[in-house]
């Protein structure tokens, strides 16, 4: 589900195509009396407010304004998507985690990367309806048909299309579906796109809502509408199967909880991403932030920073919890091995008589017997040059950090290099002149 939060407080919103709205602070634009809603659209927040003013509450206005972003931001939320919910309850005064952030379907094989944005093997089990319907029944107040009618409403009469709407159906269109899909019949009847303002409706969502608040979630997980998933999923060779949708429920949990000064912050335990909010928290609470102002560049520093290292440690794959640091000013891992004194002596040694080597070898030194002190090599400038070109190369070499694929040219190997600098000092060439 997208990210939707709703608050029971004394605030006034302004509506935001008023002058008010747009000159107000930023900081303290939200106002009002009753209560609050945040999310990516302004219809979908309307939504959860017209819940709040006949009489919801939190949870209600939540599901509300979750089932209205599946209408007007098709491309990030809907019925088929997956979320969490974090609900405090003022009658128990604690917290409760919903997830019904889905799960892979039995059937998964091995698949193209690029199946799992751009094919029908792509969706998890859908876990939003459950989850909605789940916190309905706990901890709502309205039935099911006064939660959705704002969502049936802007589905049936229609709604101005934004211009990120716009975007992702061109987008839908080019890479995921194809003109001749149902996808391109909704979004872009006549293969283009609706351009931002336009008016779009969606009976069929509308319908589809009906059917949920009619007959419950059985219709959507082991009804009618679960066989034309899995139909469609099978027939276009993806991997979610009735049954996938037929055994789902979404899973009640206790949250994740921190103390962090005088507040306890918490946050729905993993897969949910919240985690890191928890890791960021406890990474700051090693400093005194109370000594920086809000926007100070120690701040700022310390807090990107903060957060980096959690969303590394969260979500990174392990070969990247591994990796070496940075270079300071490139792109390339730094050497940090650690040795002991002796093996430092050894490698010092070794570099010792490797210099000396090279220092008395007639071909690659400048100033062999023969030659006066200021004589030259022909070939130390265009070893140089070369070792240069190669030293840029092997910077300029960049890997992915989930496949390890290379992503720019490839650097070459220890081996390559000293076999090419070998057959540099046989040509004619590098025939020292004096």
């Amino acid at each position: 589900m997208g990210g939707v939060v709703v608050a029971q407080t004394s605030v006034i919103n302004p509506h935001p195509y008023t002058p008010q709205y747009s000159q107000a602070n930023p900081l303290i634009r939200p106002m009002g009396r009753n209560g609050s809603v945040a999310s990516h659209h302004y219809l979908a927040s309307e939504a959860g407010l017209e819940i709040l003013r006949k009489g919801g509450n939190a949870v209600d206005a939540a599901v509300a304004t979750s089932a209205a972003l599946g209408v007007v931001e098709p491309a990030m939320n809907g019925a088929a998507g997956n979320g969490n919910m974090l609900i405090w309850s003022a009658k128990d005064e604690r917290a409760y985690s919903l997830d019904f952030s889905g799960r892979a379907p039995r059937g998964v094989r091995d698949a193209h990367p690029d199946d799992v944005y751009f094919s029908a093997r792509a969706p998890l089990v859908p876990g939003n309806v459950a989850g909605w319907l789940a916190a309905l029944e706990r901890f709502g107040t309205m039935d099911r048909a006064t939660v959705f009618a704002p969502a049936i409403r802007y589905a049936e009469e229609g709604q101005p299309v934004s211009p990120t709407l716009t975007y992702y159906a061109r987008r839908m269109l080019t890479q995921l579906q194809g003109a001749d899909s149902g996808v391109a019949r909704i979004f872009a009847p006549g293969g283009q796109p609706p351009e931002p303002g336009e008016m779009l409706r969606q009976p069929e969502l509308a319908e589809t809502y009906r059917t949920l608040v009619r007959d419950g979630a059985d219709s959507f997980y082991r009804g009618a509408l679960a066989r034309r998933i899995g139909a469609y999923v099978q027939e276009h060779d993806g991997w979610l199967t009735t049954e996938d949708l037929a055994s789902y429920e979404a899973t009640w949990e206790e949250p994740l909880a921190i103390d962090y000064g005088d507040w306890r912050v918490m946050t729905p335990p993993p897969p949910c991403s919240g985690i890191q909010i928890l890791q960021t928290l406890k990474i700051l609470a090693l400093y005194d932030p109370s000594r920086w102002t809000a926007f100070s560049e120690d701040y700022l520093h310390t807090l990107v920073e903060a957060i980096k290292l959690s969303r590394h440690d969260s979500c990174a794959p392990r070969s990247i919890r591994r990796a070496r640091p940075l270079a300071k000013g490139t792109g390339t891992p730094r050497r940090t091995r650690r040795t002991s004194p002796s093996a430092t002596a050894t490698a010092t040694s070794s570099r010792a008589r490797r210099r000396s080597a090279r220092s008395s070898d007639p071909v690659s030194s400048s100033t062999g017997p023969g030659s006066s002190s200021t004589g030259s090599s022909s070939c130390s400038t265009p070893t140089r040059g070369r070792r240069t070109a190669w030293s840029r190369e092997r910077r300029s070499t960049t890997r992915c950090p989930r496949s390890s694929r290379v992503i720019r040219a490839a650097a070459p190997s220890r081996s390559a290099v000293r076999e090419a600098r070998a057959s540099c000092r046989r040509t004619s060439r590098c025939s020292r002149t004096s």
